[in-house]
């Protein structure tokens, strides 16, 4: 457990579940995801041929996710001042925005179907802006839809959600001060 951090709860998910998680598939044929230390976000052979980067300099990427099935990239940048998800489509080389307002944690659902995301829509609770938190959310990786899972119950962000492998479970942490 993190310092400033508490569990919270588990929640039974209503979200369909499947698969484990994978950030990196074990598929040889598809490509390492990887940020580079000008923010960003890059995919690259396992043999270190075939880099091509996908965001540009206008935005700052901080991490990235494949799909449980390696087919899809989920991906957060920061830009205007808004964290937002991203999915990257290899196959079409498309990527679209699924989520604005994150926090920055998010996951894959087992079943490679949605994104569960932390959501802080504004300020900073260790920097002293006035933080505007909105709970858990999951987004529909097909359609774009998105709903709250758990709400925000009192001024503290809820961070870092996390499916459990079989998809019953879903996590979070709980902030509930800064030292610094």
């Amino acid at each position: 457990q993190a310092p400033g951090a508490q569990c919270l709860a588990s929640v039974t998910p209503t979200a369909a579940p499947g698969p484990t998680e994978a950030s990196l598939p074990a598929a040889p044929d598809v490509p390492i995801a990887y940020i580079s230390v000008d923010h960003n976000l890059w995919l690259v052979r396992s043999d270190g041929t075939g880099a091509t980067r996908i965001t540009d300099s206008e935005v700052l990427a901080y991490s990235a996710k494949w799909s449980p099935d390696g087919s899809r990239l989920a991906f957060s940048i920061a830009h205007d001042g808004d964290q937002q998800l991203w999915l990257y489509e290899p196959v079409s080389g498309q990527a679209r925005r699924l989520a604005w307002g994150i926090g920055g944690g998010f996951d894959w659902s087992p079943d490679g179907q949605s994104l569960v995301f932390d959501r802080a829509l504004a300020g900073d609770l260790c920097f002293g802006a006035s933080p505007l938190f909105d709970g858990i959310w999951i987004v529909d990786v097909s359609t774009g839809a998105s709903y709250e899972m758990v709400p925000e119950a009192n001024d503290y962000p809820l961070l870092s959600p996390r499916w459990s492998p079989d998809g019953t479970v879903l996590t979070f942490m709980e902030q509930t001060h800064c030292e610094g």
